[in-house]
């Protein structure tokens, strides 16, 4: 399947969904078999998608690009396995999650952060993250079936404070899937639990 992104700047899927993205600008991504879009994350005047798909504007992207005022671009060569959350970190650099091992060549193992020129990996190895969140303090909370992680015991529901994983309050018997934090600063997590 396509994604086709119309000139003012609507990215529409399969004609139903729409997302308002940055004016200007025309592309299509291309998702090949059984390809798909996971995470959608703003980005100042665009938008960062990430999923499991081939190309975008014409561009081999790996699974991850920025569609923006100037059309699709590639970030840094994105990851060679499917991304499942996007978020921004405590210094404002791109963190995705997935089921990947390297981003931009570089040895990553499910998680990796972009500062907007290179890739590095990040925190430790928490595999099966289905969506982060970023608090207003620049923790980040990560949602997921994982089960523990670099530093130990995390069930589904974990939190970087910027140098460590902890397990988050309330862990789950099972399976997070989304999550959202409301102005009134409460925490919404969605799944199967």
């Amino acid at each position: 399947g396509t994604i086709n992104v119309g000139s003012g700047g609507v990215l529409r899927v399969g004609g139903a969904a729409r997302l308002g993205a940055a004016p200007g600008g025309t592309g299509t991504l291309n998702m090949g078999n059984g390809g798909l879009v996971t995470s959608l994350l703003q980005d100042g005047d665009g938008v960062i998608v990430g999923g499991g798909f081939v190309s975008a504007g014409g561009l081999l992207v790996g699974n991850l690009a920025r569609f923006g005022p100037g059309g699709w671009s590639t970030l840094g060569g994105g990851v060679n396995g499917q991304v499942w959350a996007l978020a921004r970190g405590p210094g404002g650099e791109l963190v995705v999650a997935g089921g990947f091992t390297s981003a931009g060549g570089v040895p990553a193992f499910f998680q990796a952060q972009w500062n907007g020129a290179t890739w590095s990996p990040f925190a430790s190895t928490i595999n099966q993250i289905g969506d982060l969140l970023t608090l207003p303090n620049g923790d980040l909370i990560a949602v997921g079936s994982f089960q523990n992680g670099g530093a130990g015991t995390l069930r589904r529901v974990a939190r970087w404070n910027g140098s460590t994983w902890s397990e988050g309050a309330g862990c789950l018997d099972n399976t997070a899937a989304a999550i959202a934090a409301p102005p009134d600063g409460t925490v919404l997590v969605g799944g199967s639990f």
